[in-house]
């Protein structure tokens, strides 16, 4: 699996040192990347989160669900998958609100995570 994602988003960057430690997946910054091969424009890279599978390329809250599902926290993939519109929405929110009070607050605990199984 390949994720494409922002690197300069600290949240986005941290997100995905959490879900490396938990999976196998190559994670690569769309600043970086060469998105021909995925059939991505940077404009489509720059709106969310790609993760291309052997059959198929997931984006935003999709993809954050079927990662979740590979990791101890499948239950939440589930219920992020089952909400759809709903978590699509709060995906688009996050996205847009990097910088947010919320959004520092989720990447602190993301952080949190991260430093307590180093």
């Amino acid at each position: 699996m390949i994720l494409i994602y922002d690197g300069e988003c600290e949240f986005c960057r941290n997100c995905v040192k959490w879900i490396q430690s938990r999976t196998q997946l190559e994670a690569i910054p769309y600043q970086s990347a060469d998105l021909t091969p995925f059939l991505l424009s940077e404009a489509e890279a720059v709106s969310s989160v790609h993760l291309v599978t052997q059959t198929r390329t997931l984006t935003g809250a999709d993809a954050v669900a079927h990662l979740l599902k590979l990791t101890h926290l499948k239950f939440l993939g589930i219920i992020v998958n089952s909400l759809g519109p709903l978590s699509r929405l709060a995906y688009r929110w996050i996205a847009h609100h990097r910088d947010s009070f919320l959004v520092n607050i989720l990447n602190r605990i993301v952080v949190r995570t991260i430093g307590r199984e180093n």
